[in-house]
This record gives structure tokens, sequence and C-alpha cells, in this order.
């Protein structure tokens, strides 16, 4: 499997397309990661899957957290007890 291929898959079962720039970031990540963990350069490809998704979830993530801590702010803010 291809690097491409990689992303064509990743981006289609997360729902969305990676900008470029998403992309490179996230390839230098599984790069990393796997060159830390010892692994051949034959994974990346089938982790990069995986990371691509991973940082899709985390962005969403994110998103919400950051809505939530805006619409705190409008209310002024809650106190958790």
């Amino acid at each position: 499997m291809t690097i491409q291929e990689a992303r064509n898959i990743a981006e289609g079962e997360a729902g969305r397309k990676l900008t470029d720039r998403e992309f490179r970031f996230v390839l230098c990540y599984t790069k990393r990661k796997v060159r830390l963990t010892g692994h051949d350069v034959s994974y990346v490809p089938l982790l990069l899957i995986d990371e691509i998704k991973n940082h899709v979830f985390r962005e969403s993530i994110n998103s919400v957290s950051n809505e939530f801590g805006r619409c705190l702010s409008e209310i002024g803010g809650m106190s958790c007890v």
C-alpha cells in the first residue's frame, strides 16, 4: 500500500479530507512514531490510516471543547461542586 492509498482510505473512513499542511504534519508524526518504535518503514502506510483518523477525532473533540468554553464564557461561567 502506498502513502497516497493510505491517505485516501483514511480520509474516506474519517469522512473528511485533510489539507496538505495537515497531512504533512500527520505524516511526519507517523514516520517519527514508526522510527521510535523500531518498526520497518513499510509500516508507515498502515499506521498512517489510524493516525489520520485519530487526528480528525482529536480535532472534533477540541472543537466541541472550545465551543463549550465559549458558551460558558457567554453565560458567565459555571461553578463545579
